[in-house]
This record gives structure tokens, sequence and C-alpha cells, in this order.
């Protein structure tokens, strides 16, 4: 069966005064139907900007300059207007960072997703207005507050309606990108848990954008380590966890405070991710990473299989 998503050697720059900001450099990977993948990382990796390449929404000066993007039968990189506006909500839809931002503030929320409806979907507005009340309901949103506006809607009642109008047309895919960021976390957990339900309910594929592994832990099936612009290792969340290889990774599973010994040392990765619109050769890390060897300077790292569907770019992990 073909997955759901599967993005093969994509890359993205930004060309800037400074030059080519390689925001995504070269990364492969796919989203089997009905799994959830995590794609984690520091801020700046190129989460967001892979995020954006999958539904062509990437803006100048950035552009998307090579690779593939196939999602539920189609390439989306040679889809023409008429076919992407057609293929975004409907095929994938996304739930971008920060609630308030993705919701018009002068239009009521029940309208909003009814205007969704209407343009993607011949059904007549009191169908579309239908379909919102049904939709609102379903992420627990009473009848009566659907007539609201965003700013009458709490932090974590604006998350559930976009979560509402991103699944109001049901897309095969979902891309969550920081769903729960500024949110407490009695309403993260609120958030994460609603996301579990429709995930069951509407038997969703979905990318799972965060810099938080303890959310991946109980919620993706595998995960996807970013450092850079590209991919440092892959594997199953257990096996991640267990078996961390990638000296990013590692750190980034030895930082949770929920691992840390009590009484112990908060753990930290020293120093800080490159500067990507400098030419670096060999492995991005090497500055950071406490098993560098004189190939990590000469030479960028494949990112390759060193136990069953476990993918790991490191000189010191694949050489070793």
């Amino acid at each position: 069966m073909n997955p759901a998503l599967r993005v093969t050697d994509l890359r993205v720059s930004f060309f800037t005064r400074r030059g080519e900001v390689k925001a995504v450099d070269g990364i492969s990977f796919e989203v089997g139907r009905g799994e959830v993948v995590g794609l984690a990382g520091e801020s700046g990796c190129g989460k967001s900007t892979t995020a954006y390449a999958i539904l062509r929404l990437v803006k100048p000066p950035g552009r998307i300059i090579g690779g593939s993007v196939y999602c539920d039968g189609a390439e989306v990189l040679d889809l023409d207007e008429r076919e992407l506006r057609s293929f975004r909500w409907k095929k994938v839809s996304m739930i971008f960072q920060g609630a308030m931002n993705s919701l018009n503030p002068v239009h009521r929320i029940r309208d909003q997703i009814a205007e969704a409806v209407t343009v993607h979907e011949h059904v007549s507005r009191q169908e579309a207005l239908a379909r919102a009340e049904e939709m609102l309901s379903l992420v627990g949103i009473s009848r009566p507050r659907t007539t609201d506006y965003p700013h009458q809607f709490s932090g974590g009642m604006r998350q559930r309606a976009v979560i509402a109008m991103a699944l109001a047309l049901s897309p095969t895919l979902l891309i969550a990108d920081e769903p729960t960021t500024a949110l407490d976390v009695v309403v993260e957990r609120q958030v994460l848990e609603l996301l579990k339900d429709m995930k069951r309910r509407f038997d969703l594929s979905v990318l799972f954008i965060t810099h938080d592994l303890s959310t991946l832990a109980e919620f993706s099936n595998r995960i996807a380590i970013m450092y850079a612009g590209k991919l440092a290792e892959t594997a199953g969340t257990k096996q991640l966890f267990s078996n961390p290889l990638h000296p990013y990774t590692s750190g980034l599973v030895r930082s949770l405070t929920g691992l840390t010994e009590r009484g112990g040392k908060l753990w930290s990765i020293p120093g800080s991710p490159p500067d990507l619109a400098a030419e670096i050769e060999g492995c991005k890390f090497r500055d950071r990473c406490p098993v560098a060897t004189e190939a990590c300077s000469k030479e960028a790292p494949e990112l390759l299989e060193v136990e069953q569907e476990h993918y790991v770019a490191c000189h010191s992990v694949t050489n070793g």
C-alpha cells in the first residue's frame, strides 16, 4: 500500500542578502496510512519549513528547489494552482502554530469553518453550517458557542476550533505544527487527548511537528530527528528512546527532565546550531559532537539503516 506521504530529497532554500540559506537540505521520509510520525528538533532546524513545503506554502524569498512530495496519489510539486487549491485541506490539512493567527478575528468561528467547506465542496450554505457545528461539537465546543468570535474563546478553545477546521473536509493527512505551543500544561494535555481521539475516529495519518520529545513518546509510532536542515536519525518511537544512536538524539533524550535522576544535574547539548547561510563541509553537528572524528569535518554522513527500520546519519555509528 502506498504511504499517505512520501517525501524524497526535499530541498528548500531562502535567498537573502547573505546568500542562500539551506533551510531543508535533502530530507526523505514517509508517513504510512494511519501512522503518526513525529518530526522533532531544535527551533530553526527546518521542521515548519518542511511542513510548508509539503503544502507548497513557502513564500519568497524561500523556494522549493528540489525533491518530490508524493501525497495520496499526487505529486504535489507538479500540481497547477487549480489542483493545488483542491488538494489543500481536502487531501492534506494543517494545524498552524498559534491558533489565534489561523482564525479571522472579524468572522464567527462557525462561519469560518463553513466557508472552508463551501469552497471545496458543492454544498449549500446550510449544509456547510451544519457540518461546521458537527465538527465543533466533536472537539467539545457546544452549539451556542459556535457563533462566538475568536477573541471570545480561550487559547485551548481556539486550538480546538482550528482542529475542527482542519478535519472538516476529512483529509487523508493532518500536519500538526507545534499544536500545543503557548498552552498551559493542563490545556496541552486536553488538546493532545483530543488529537488522539480524532486520529482514531477519522483513521488519520499525522505528521506531528514539535521540539518536545516527551510529547512524541506517547503519541507517535515513529520519530524523525532533524538538525540544521537534515535528518539525523529516524526510528520507531520505542526504539529511538531505548537506543538513541546519533549523538544529537542521545543529547535530546538525556535532556528530558523525567529521565534525569533525582538530585542530578540537568543535561544540555553544548554550543549552538550552525549558520545555515555558511558553506559547511562535513557533518553539521561536528562542532557540538562529543565523538566527532576527522572524517566528520570532511564528508557529510548519509542517513543509513543500522538496525531494522532504524536510520542514522553519523560516521561514528555507521563506520564504528
